[in-house]
């Protein structure tokens, strides 16, 4: 069940990115797919590996940049 916070509405949806650093394990994306709420997300890689993902990075001015 999807809960609102604060003046975000709830959603589920996909989104794409890249990985900028795999060591550290950092995955670049567009800045709406990290909310500002607490969230809940996984990466789903080609050969279908699945990791949870959680947001390290959301940046309040550029509109494009968010890191997982």
């Amino acid at each position: 069940m999807c809960r609102a916070f604060d003046t975000e509405s709830a959603r589920s949806g996909s989104a794409t990115g890249f990985i900028v650093d795999k060591r550290r394990e950092i995955i670049h994306t567009n800045r709406h797919v990290v909310k500002p709420g607490p969230m809940t997300a996984e990466a789903m890689f080609v050969n279908r590996e699945v990791i949870p993902v959680y947001p390290i990075h959301r940046d309040p001015v550029n509109c494009e940049v968010s890191e997982l």
